[in-house]
């Protein structure tokens, strides 16, 4: 995924990387605050939650704003994760822990990227924690994506 740097810069070449790998993916992406915005793709909306080189602080902030987001739209989601140059702390796992109880019936899927092989061990035991088997990490925002159109939900 290409950084943040310029979000209008982020945006044109997450719209130009789309399109090349086969997807139309329109030109509406709503910031809700750095970090969280709606994108839609082939007419399905997905909440995008940026932690990219964020501290647990700064990601539990970042945590909490998704959450409301979900809860202000009041309907099932899909959420595209990215958690590069992160480190999940305990404190961040144990917030998301009990936060994520109040929501989790409105996640349709989260797709992950960004996540190393501790990442992913962490994750599996989280999704198995809450109950959720539709947390999948993905090495490449591509494949999330695919994943998160897939109309295979229950």
């Amino acid at each position: 995924m290409v950084r943040k740097s310029h979000p209008f810069l982020f945006f044109c070449i997450f719209t130009l990387e789309t399109l090349c790998a086969g997807i139309q993916c329109s030109n509406i992406e709503r910031k809700i605050m750095p970090g969280v915005s709606y994108i839609q793709v082939l007419g399905k909306e997905i909440l995008v939650v940026d932690y990219t080189g964020c501290k647990s602080d700064q990601m539990i902030l970042l945590f909490d704003e998704a959450k409301r987001a979900i809860l202000a739209k009041g309907e099932r989601c899909r959420i595209l994760t990215d958690l590069s140059n992160t480190y999940v702390t305990p404190n961040f796992m144990r917030h998301a822990e009990r936060e994520m109880l109040e929501v989790k019936h409105l996640i349709i899927k989260n797709a992950f990227i960004g996540m190393n092989q501790p990442k992913r061990m962490i994750l599996r035991g989280f999704s198995l924690l809450m109950g959720k088997t539709d947390f999948v990490a993905f090495d490449s925002e591509k494949e999330a994506l695919d994943y998160l159109l897939q109309d295979d939900v229950q």
